[in-house]
């Protein structure tokens, strides 16, 4: 799958995106995952199958350039990115 093919209107809830940010930033394992969110390793698998399933991707590292290519992740922040609530 090519950049251009990642779907761009999949909004990740609060908790994937923390997921997400956590994936960026440390070697992708889920006990290490679950460690900075403090929750269990199977809610972050759980997390990130859904996140699988949703965006039609199939490893971690398809993951993490989606989050990179489609312009959710914020260098400049010090934290996870949340989304807008909707109204």
């Amino acid at each position: 799958m090519s950049c251009r093919d990642f779907p761009r209107s999949y909004i990740p809830t609060s908790r994937e995106t923390d997921v997400l940010w956590a994936l960026v930033q440390t070697d992708g394992t889920a006990r290490v995952i679950s460690q900075r969110l403090k929750i269990s390793p199977v809610t972050v698998n759980t997390h990130i199958n859904g996140l699988f399933r949703s965006l039609d991707l199939h490893t971690r590292v398809e993951l993490v350039v989606w989050w990179l290519e489609v312009g959710r992740y914020q260098p400049a922040l010090s934290g996870p990115v949340r989304r807008q609530q909707r109204r």
